[in-house]
């Protein structure tokens, strides 16, 4: 029902909001990385993968996870923030097909 469809979508919502609460965390990991990777002229992020590029495929994992398990059969898909240029999360709905 529309309820639980309304119910979904914020779960979500939270659910990617909480994710990029986590990548945009300043910790002892992310100080440790910038401290290195300025020492080292930034050559350091040809290296590693960064903090925040790790908790951006997670998000990207949840997304995915969540336009299949929930969205894609009920006809909806996320487009994922990073495509936006992390200004907006984006529902597509698309139209209900024709019976055959």
């Amino acid at each position: 029902g529309g309820s639980s469809d309304l119910s979904s979508g914020i779960n979500a919502e939270y659910g990617i909001n909480e994710l990029f609460g986590t990548a945009e965390a300043l910790g002892c990991p992310t100080y440790t990385e910038s401290c290195l990777s300025c020492m080292t002229g930034y050559l350091l992020y040809l290296c590693i993968e960064t903090q925040y590029s790790k908790e951006m495929k997670q998000i990207s994992v949840f997304i995915q996870r969540q336009n299949d398990e929930i969205y894609h059969p009920r006809g909806v898909h996320i487009v994922e923030p990073m495509l936006r240029g992390l200004r907006c999360i984006e529902f597509v709905v698309y139209p209900p097909r024709p019976n055959a």
